[in-house]
């Protein structure tokens, strides 16, 4: 990919969700099909993640009155099921945040059968609730969580809204949309650091003003809404991390061994920063196997793709799809993600899928 110049330069949750989901096609180009696979019904999801053996799992914020079990496994009957039961689903004000889900905002399905979630503790976009900021692993072979990551104050200042993440053998990388950064934690001795703060490829970029279907993107009070560094994803060998801000407007890469290093400082990572293409407001990337790029395009209503040639393309586009969010490539060859309905609201919530 060719580099162009350097950074430096949000009715109650059943057990089971049983409304079951239809089969719909549209068939785009020769062989192009948009499937729905879950729903949500009314419950907010706004990331699939699928494992190794092909489990989908959705997550489901604490951002509306709405109940939310923050973590659901999918059904055979096209619902969800809280994921992994007991306490994990059950927090609600006034309950002690350890052992239970707040307000998860991400989750990752990773190559050795991990579910990873996101606990940003920040229900209803308020206030962290005190202690409850954590990274939460779940071994699918079991389904009990087997290692919770707590997140201080010192990787998870006020502000900080985190986000989405990824993992490697020896790192977690987690980005907070919050403030621009991106937080890298040691899977060993827990130990972590933030990166890339404060440097204009974490920050958003305030002249952008998202169109999604002629209208403005815009908070109830007028303003725009400000989301720095959102969604990452790191290619299939490990060495290159991608990211960008929620609303671009560009797609950045660093070679992930400047992130992993405590000792350097944002400004010395950053000028090791570039620039990849640019690329319209995306909430989620996925890489398949051959290092293709995957975009959930949120004012495309579908999916783009950037392949090796560095030139990016529509994948699918579909009236259906609105506010594609974070997805995740199945074992099946299928491109998962959640249809969030943003900024239009047409229930239920639903998870497409589509052959790549």
């Amino acid at each position: 990919m060719r580099c162009l110049h350097r950074c430096h330069q949000q009715p109650l949750w059943w057990p089971t969700i049983t409304a079951r989901a239809r089969s719909r096609h549209a068939r785009i180009g020769r062989a192009m099909e948009l499937i729905t696979v879950a729903s949500s019904g009314n419950v907010m999801i706004t990331n699939a993640a699928v494992s190794p053996s092909g489990r989908l799992f959705g997550n489901f914020p604490r951002w509306t009155q709405v109940a939310t079990p923050s973590v659901g496994e999918a059904t055979p009957d096209g619902g969800f099921t809280p994921f992994p039961g007991g306490e994990w689903n059950e927090w609600r004000p006034g309950l002690p945040p350890h052992g239970r889900f707040v307000c998860t905002h991400g989750l990752y399905a990773d190559r050795d059968d991990n579910l990873w979630a996101i606990d940003d503790a920040s229900p209803h976009h308020g206030r962290m609730v005190d202690g409850g900021a954590k990274l939460v692993k779940i071994d699918l072979r079991t389904n009990q969580v087997s290692r919770v990551y707590a997140l201080g104050p010192d990787l998870a200042p006020p502000g900080a809204v985190l986000s989405h993440m990824r993992v490697d053998a020896r790192f977690l990388y987690v980005t907070d949309a919050g403030l621009g950064a991106i937080v890298v934690i040691d899977r060993e001795t827990g130990h972590g650091h933030r990166t890339l703060e404060g440097a204009r490829c974490s920050r958003a970029d305030l002249t952008i003003v998202p169109m999604i279907h002629g209208k403005p993107l815009l908070h109830p009070d007028g303003k725009v809404p400000v989301i720095h560094l959102s969604h990452l994803e790191l290619s299939p060998d490990g060495t290159w991390m991608y990211f960008t801000p929620l609303f671009g407007p560009t797609l950045w890469r660093v070679e992930a061994k400047y992130l992993q290093n405590p000792h350097l400082t944002s400004d010395l990572i950053a000028a090791h920063v570039e620039a990849v293409v640019p690329i319209p407001p995306v909430t989620g990337i996925s890489a398949d196997a051959a290092g293709t790029l995957y975009f959930s395009a949120l004012t495309e209503d579908g999916v783009l793709a950037l392949g090796r040639d560095g030139k990016l393309r529509t994948v699918i586009r579909d009236e259906r799809i609105s506010g594609p969010n974070e997805g995740s490539i199945g074992p099946d060859g299928h491109y998962y993600f959640p249809n969030s309905q943003a900024p239009r609201v047409n229930r239920p919530y639903e998870v497409f899928k589509i052959k790549l």
